[in-house]
């Protein structure tokens, strides 16, 4: 199966005490994708990057 996400990606960066503590997909669809990509080996992900 192949699993397809697109959309703005957003991403969150999580810090405490200075200290970086991960990358997360926030609230978008790029968030499910990454959890779906724990199950399954085809998930794909297409976005756009605006300045």
């Amino acid at each position: 199966m192949k699993i397809v996400g697109i959309g703005d990606l957003v991403l969150d960066y999580y810090y405490q005490s200075n200290k970086f503590l991960g990358v997360s997909g926030g609230g978008t669809v790029f968030n499910i994708l990454s959890n779906l990509a724990t199950k399954f080996d085809n998930c794909y992900a297409y976005a756009s990057v605006r300045k």
